[in-house]
């Protein structure tokens, strides 16, 4: 969630030094304020560019983070080609619409795409662990039945969900307890 706030941080702080410029008495637009601070010795462009189309840019990259955790690497890489075209046109990163407007980030981008994918290569090799299941989500969360003969200890034949590993109980089953008696 805080990944999302930060593109907007970044153009409330490039607005707000453009504000102090101008009330300073400078006459000079974002850029040239940006630049005037860069031949200082303060550089500003980070802010800038990341601050530049704030609300598609945190759609982008929290989008990202959010399959890229949950371990599905094409929904992921999908959002990486999203901002690569975003970033190509200048939607995001860049403060003026036009062709190869922050190429840079277009290809950055790219480059995180062709890594998810072979992360999702990796993933059907198993060298990956597979995409979390939404276990609170019934359409999502696949049960499959143990190995043969594997019961709870009532006769039943356990269910776990795929790609989980099963958890140990120290509990004794009721029917089985009183089996026993």
């Amino acid at each position: 969630i805080l990944l999302g706030f930060v593109p907007s941080v970044c153009d409330w702080a490039t607005v707000q030094i453009s504000a102090v410029g101008r009330a300073a008495g400078s006459v000079m637009d974002e850029q040239q304020l940006i630049d005037a601070f860069h031949a200082e010795g303060i550089s500003l462009d980070g802010l800038d560019r990341l601050g530049a189309g704030a609300l598609l840019t945190s759609l982008v990259l929290t989008s990202m983070l959010v399959y890229f955790i949950d371990r599905n690497f094409v929904v992921a890489a999908g959002w990486t080609l999203v901002g690569a075209l975003l970033s190509f046109f200048g939607l995001i990163h860049a403060r003026k619409l036009g062709i190869a407007a922050a190429h840079e980030y277009s290809l950055a981008y790219a480059s995180v795409c062709f890594v998810l994918l072979f992360l999702h290569f990796a993933q059907q090799r198993h060298w990956v662990d597979p995409v979390v299941q939404d276990e609170s989500d019934p359409e999502t969360v696949k049960l499959v039945t143990g190995p043969e003969g594997q019961t709870d200890g009532a006769g039943h034949t356990e269910k776990q969900p795929v790609g989980r590993a099963r958890k140990p109980s120290l509990s004794v089953p009721l029917d089985a307890e009183l089996a026993r008696n």
